[in-house]
């Protein structure tokens, strides 16, 4: 069987592009043709590494701009669907094709290749507003298998929709070594954007390093809001604890140096990130998003805080923070938890999946 994973674009770096290295590098040491299709390209690099065995090739060699404005997104999404059209056209191969996310999906539904091909969705259900959302789910409907990360999700499709598969992703890192729990470092990563709630964070923190002057906040990641973020940094006069590392290419490395790990986004799917930082055994304090945090941290592997409550996040953080042995039961306990989603965990739901196809 060859399977081509078709994506909007394999060279950003978020989690969909990072886990779909993974699990297309996983399935092709397994013995599948696999193949990656990039629907546009804003790098000349992949941001992740991927062997030399899974193909990537890209449609269309611009990058999918948000920002542009209404007409010029129209323009991309028509010559990224007539690029598209003549690959597909032009291939007289039989191929299985999961679309991750919603634009590549409807792409492969205009084509007619959805009642023989997979769906993936990495975002929460909620993500879409109506009437776009009951749009959404009429395209999906008429995919082979819609695959959910999350369980939660996974029960909001199965309301409106038939053939549901839940395949969380896979862990990134292997689960060995152990973060340095004595450091007095504290690490966040993600885009800078409203999602990631690191707006929520700083004012958590604000009053948190007159208790714990000696320790700091890392954060790792590039995005739209960094000014608006360091402004606030300086307002809140935490310019001594809190810094602005930008995106790094050994995330690992950086938590192995840390020992807290904190998610505070307003909303996930299943967060990379997150099951990074569970192999790396940090000890997590995270807000309770349901779709992903809720769902992989409970019932001890983490320390949940309701959603976007600030003062609950920086009484959780305080706790963990000064107490060593509360932060090593939540990292042993997290690297237990991340063995669920070793590649081999994985690779089998994915396995039984194809098997149903035929």
């Amino acid at each position: 069987m060859k399977v081509v994973f078709v994506i909007t674009d394999i060279t950003s770096r978020g989690g969909t592009e990072r886990t779909t290295t993974v699990l297309a590098q996983v399935l092709q040491k397994k013995g599948y043709d696999i193949s990656i299709l990039s629907l546009y390209k804003s790098r000349e690099t992949l941001s992740f590494d991927c062997n030399d065995q899974v193909k990537v090739e890209y449609i269309y060699s611009q990058s999918y701009v948000l920002s542009r404005g209404f007409f010029y997104r129209l323009k991309l999404l028509f010559r990224g669907f007539s690029s598209l059209r003549k690959y597909i056209l032009a291939s007289n191969e039989s191929n299985l094709y999961i679309c991750q996310c919603f634009l590549p999906a409807f792409f492969i539904y205009l084509l007619g290749f959805a009642n023989k091909s997979i769906v993936c969705d990495h975002f929460k259900y909620e993500l879409y507003q109506q009437p776009l959302r009951f749009f959404r789910n009429c395209i999906y409907s008429k995919f082979k298998y819609v695959v959910a990360l999350t369980e939660s999700d996974a029960i909001k499709y199965r309301k409106v929709l038939k053939r549901i598969a839940v395949i969380p992703n896979i862990s990134p890192f292997p689960v060995g070594n152990k973060a340095d729990l004595t450091s007095k470092r504290i690490i966040a990563v993600g885009r800078l954007h409203p999602q990631k709630g690191f707006d929520l964070l700083l004012k958590a923190v604000k009053d948190l390093f007159i208790q714990y002057p000696d320790w700091s906040l890392d954060i790792y990641g590039e995005g739209d809001d960094y000014l608006k973020l360091s402004q606030e940094v300086t307002n809140l006069e935490l310019q001594n604890f809190v810094h602005f590392k930008g995106y790094v290419n050994n995330v690992r490395e950086e938590m192995l140096k840390s020992s807290i790990y904190v998610l505070s986004s307003r909303y996930e799917g299943l967060p990379m990130v997150l099951l990074e930082a569970m192999s790396c055994g940090l000890a997590i304090v995270a807000f309770k998003c349901p779709e992903g945090p809720e769902e992989m941290l409970a019932p001890d592997a983490g320390y949940l805080v309701e959603p976007e409550d600030i003062e609950g996040l920086r009484k959780a953080l305080s706790k963990v923070m000064f107490d060593y042995s509360l932060r090593d039961n939540l990292a042993r306990k997290a690297q237990q938890r991340a063995l669920m989603y070793s590649s081999e965990n994985i690779y089998v739901l994915w396995s039984h999946l194809f098997d149903s196809l035929k």
